[in-house]
């Protein structure tokens, strides 16, 4: 064997004995890394992948001194994807809603926002009769579409309205209704699948435990009162919204009375000193009014 075949010879050899001490080296350091790693160490190991319940923290500070106080507790739900953990706010949009029950306004969200459809009570822009007076009717299918799942286009609505308004007219109904005559009319739209419940006297902390509990809720009001911007020649007389949630200012409601009228925040004062239901056109003396599914 030559000289230079020696020395190649060698140096094969030192490189395969390299090769080896390396290979040997990374495994060891694999070994090591994999015994010393614990994923998800800072998490229950029952909350991987699985959805968790807890009690939300005190939230809402702007409760009037005089509204009850609740007893029922909100749950959230927190879902864990992949290695992102995620909140839900609140639970929403339930059609079996449980009972109401006396709790602590302290438990409920800060915020809320249900994802109610919205309709103008005009919606092709027609302020002419019926539409001038269709804000009861607007409500109504504005709730009954969050129930159902099924969205309101201006043609859609025109037509449901025009149902409702018939339907009334059968009944022998005026152009403005009262409460009474508001929970007969979404029985009559709903097909009996929900029932509606008027609650006299309303206060703060009921509306916001309604909404916490997913359910949008129907106010009749004077409408001069709210002082909309929007509204031509101060507003109607009498009115119908849906109140779709609050914030630290106020409720947000969708409000039929003008175009503008989606997500439209009344200030606390403001729509609960506007609340009143028709009382045979004496508005600003009847009695303040909700509707709520039961």
């Amino acid at each position: 064997m030559s000289i230079s075949q020696k020395i190649f010879t060698v140096c094969c050899a030192l490189l395969a004995l390299c090769f080896v001490l390396a290979s040997m080296w990374q495994w060891y350091g694999f070994l090591r890394t994999t015994r010393s790693y614990q994923p998800y160490s800072h998490l229950d190991s029952t909350s991987v992948g699985q959805s968790i319940k807890y009690t939300s923290a005190p939230k809402t500070k702007d409760v009037d001194s005089t509204d009850k106080e609740y007893d029922q507790e909100e749950e959230v739900q927190e879902e864990v994807v992949e290695n992102n953990i995620t909140h839900e706010d609140e639970v929403v949009d339930e059609q079996d809603v449980p009972e109401l029950e006396l709790t602590s306004a302290k438990e409920m969200p800060k915020e809320i926002y249900l994802a109610v459809p919205f309709t103008s009570q005009a919606p092709e822009k027609n302020w002419d009769q019926p539409w001038q007076d269709a804000c009861e009717e607007a409500a109504v299918l504005m709730v009954d579409a969050y129930y159902k799942k099924y969205g309101v286009s201006p043609l859609f609505a025109k037509g449901e309205m025009q149902k409702m308004v018939h339907w009334e007219e059968a009944q022998g109904w005026g152009t403005s209704i009262p409460a009474s005559q508001v929970q007969e009319l979404y029985a009559y739209f709903s097909d009996g699948t929900h029932d509606m419940r008027v609650v006299y006297d309303p206060t703060i902390t009921q509306i916001k435990t309604y909404l916490s509990l997913g359910n949008p809720v129907i106010a009749l009001a004077r409408g001069k009162s709210l002082k909309n911007p929007y509204f031509s020649n101060g507003g109607p007389e009498y009115h119908a919204l849906v109140i779709i949630g609050y914030t630290e200012d106020g409720f947000v409601t969708h409000d039929p009375g003008t175009s503008r009228g989606a997500g439209f925040v009344y200030s606390f004062e403001t729509l609960m000193g506007a609340l009143h239901d028709w009382n045979n056109g004496d508005v600003q003396s009847g009695e303040p009014v909700i509707l709520v599914l039961e």
